[in-house]
């Protein structure tokens, strides 16, 4: 699992990573309370380590084999190789 610069906080590292920032402080300032999250077809997004540092529960759904492989490497949460049209 990736971990955040200690020498940068959180919020400055994490935007200064995503291509569109107003997206990232979004998520960040709109998310405060850990929940439960399922996120279906998450591919290679680094949305869900994010939340998973911010204490989210996560299970990540894709039909992709690589990107399951691609989760399990990066994160402590569960995933579901699955269709989610299905």
């Amino acid at each position: 699992v990736e971990q955040l610069n200690p020498k940068m906080s959180g919020l400055d590292q994490w935007s200064r990573r995503w291509e569109y920032p107003y997206v990232f402080h979004a998520l960040y300032h709109g998310l405060q309370q850990p929940g439960r999250i399922l996120d279906v077809a998450c591919g290679y997004s680094d949305v869900p380590l994010l939340l998973e540092q911010m204490g989210h529960s996560l299970v990540g759904l894709d039909l992709e084999e690589p990107v399951k492989a691609h989760w399990e490497r990066r994160m402590k949460s569960p995933f579901v190789s699955a269709d989610a049209e299905k």
